[in-house]
């Protein structure tokens, strides 16, 4: 009696860990959910190379497709998507922080509405926090090159999180260097298939690394490399730590 209970406890076991269904698949780089009202919840889809952000329907119906306007884009960074905090249209609005490409590198923060029209723009800012208070939403950016930071009392409510905040920074030393280096950098804890990305002055990815965000400061010979200016930045998916230079010397 004790051995038939014990097999059907194991079959009973088994049905459970097969529940899974699948549903739908999209073509991106990154997907997740987004709660962009009180009772309403939506896909948040982005293609880069396409520089686009998908939006659909939990039953997979597309819903709005927003086109990103920065040119030769290193990273997005998708912070939040409502339609009622930054005004009161009900219009989707999608916030998003953004680095393009050297030699004419620069970083800003931008949010668009579902139709591409410009509600906020602040180039030069990089980390962002949005947080709910007892006084209304707020806004806090701080920015890669000036040591200022601002913020902003913001129309509505956050419905995804509480609090979210992104300004990932990286600090590489010594440099220059002709031999090793340490890379001290700041990314959340347990981020998945995090790559250290290193690329010429002019942008094109000479080598990848895997890095753990438990394992800092990385520690990175560089002696391999032609004396010259490099950049460098620690990424997966759904974010990327701001792109910073580094000098190799002989």
């Amino acid at each position: 009696m004790k051995t038939i209970f014990t097999l059907s406890l194991v079959l009973f076991t088994v049905q459970l860990a097969f529940t899974q269904t699948f549903e739908y698949q999209y073509t991106g780089d990154y997907g997740t959910i987004y709660q962009v009202a009180e009772n309403e919840y939506v896909y948040g889809i982005l293609n880069s190379p396409l520089q686009q952000f998908s939006i659909y329907s939990m039953d997979h119906t597309l819903i709005k497709t927003i086109q990103l306007t920065p040119d030769s884009v290193i990273g997005f960074q998708f912070l939040n998507l409502s339609k009622t905090l930054f005004n009161n249209d009900s219009k989707f609005e999608l916030l998003y922080n953004y680095q393009t490409n050297y030699p004419n590198s620069r970083t800003g923060v931008k949010v668009v509405d579902e139709d591409g029209n410009v509600l906020f723009y602040e180039p030069g800012a990089w980390g962002i926090t949005l947080k709910n208070t007892d006084q209304g939403a707020k806004m806090i950016l701080s920015y890669e090159a000036q040591e200022i930071i601002k913020v902003y009392s913001l129309y509505g409510t956050m419905f995804n999180v509480d609090e979210k905040s992104f300004d990932h920074t990286s600090r590489l030393f010594p440099n220059p260097s002709s031999g090793k280096v340490k890379i001290d950098f700041n990314v959340p804890a347990n981020e998945p298939n995090l790559v250290l990305s290193i690329y010429t002055i002019d942008g094109k990815l000479i080598n990848q690394l895997n890095v753990s965000s438990k394992l800092t400061p990385l520690q990175l010979d560089v002696s391999t490399l032609n004396p010259g200016v490099y950049l460098y930045r620690i990424h997966n998916d759904s974010f990327s730590t701001t792109t910073s230079k580094f000098i190799v010397k002989r």
